[in-house]
């Protein structure tokens, strides 16, 4: 179902009748419930419905040349791309790496002096994109069918890291109200000495629905068809009702009700596996 479709069917309750003619805070307003409904059911449904393949990209070392000042952590003559934070640079006349952490600064002041300096960065780090909420199986390297090891080694940092096909991996938290683009960062250690990519099982994020997804009449909703009527639907209701636009206050009490049956009803029904486990009987081994 078209999320604009779904929206229509909200306003049967509200006192507009067609989506186009919402002022934006109200259209606002609209999204604002179906996403909702739709964390309420991501939150309550089994592992399996959140579940899906994942890759990275490690991109080859890359040499740049940059311009720096002794005791700054800022850096010009090369602007970094979102695929590069985090990612350590080894700038010539530092005797320590260093990392990235925007397009033109560093996460600890340059160490050597004043001037143009070869930089070389290495791609050990890939930010992890918001709609993969967590890594769940060990990343496999496509190139070498590796599966590598959690890191042995704990701490933020490392001294004269190797370069060569990696091995080991780890997540690092990143900080939301740092500003970053993402909530975590995938690590590898040894520094990639060319291009790898990963694979791994992800644990997907709530899917959302945008403003103007209640206009295009193209985005369709991230729900299977057949949990729209009997889950979604009441449950965006529920969380609609207390709206200035809602048109009978009498219906309230019973449309909450509704949205807590239908949270309650998902909980238990939804599906808990996608096959049915195979079971054998037999005697243990000796008998």
């Amino acid at each position: 179902m078209k999320a604009i479709a779904f929206a229509q069917r909200l306003l049967r309750d509200l006192k507009e009748k067609d989506v186009a003619s919402l002022a934006a805070a109200d259209r606002q307003e609209i999204g604002d419930a179906i996403n909702g409904a739709l964390q309420k059911l991501h939150d309550l449904s089994p592992p399996h419905a959140r579940e899906a393949d994942g890759s990275v990209l490690l991109a080859a070392p890359l040499a740049v040349i940059v311009e720096l000042a002794a005791g700054s952590a800022e850096f010009t003559g090369y602007t970094a791309g979102n695929e590069q934070l985090h990612c350590t640079i080894r700038i010539e006349g530092d005797p320590v790496d260093n990392r990235i952490t925007g397009a033109n600064s560093l996460l600890h002041p340059y160490g050597g002096a004043t001037g143009p300096r070869t930089a070389m960065i290495y791609h050990d780090a890939a930010l992890i994109p918001e709609p993969f909420a967590e890594i769940i199986s060990r990343p496999r390297v496509l190139e070498t069918r590796r599966v590598l090891e959690a890191y042995r080694v704990p701490g933020p940092a490392w001294e004269e890291r190797g370069v060569s096909e990696p091995r080991e991996y780890r997540v690092e938290a990143n900080a939301v109200n740092h500003s970053s683009p993402a909530p975590a960062v995938l690590r590898v250690d040894p520094m990639p000495d060319r291009s790898y990519r990963l694979e791994m099982r992800v644990a997907l994020a709530p899917a959302r629905i945008s403003f103007t997804d209640l206009l295009s009449g193209i985005r369709e909703l991230p729900l299977r068809e057949e949990h729209v009527e009997a889950y979604l639907l009441p449950i965006a209701r529920g969380l609609l009702c207390h709206s200035t636009l809602w048109r009978n206050a009498e219906m309230r009490p019973a449309v909450l009700a509704a949205a807590s049956q239908a949270e309650a009803a998902y909980a238990v029904l939804a599906p808990k596996t996608q096959a049915t486990p195979c079971n054998r009987v037999g005697s243990p081994v000796g008998y």
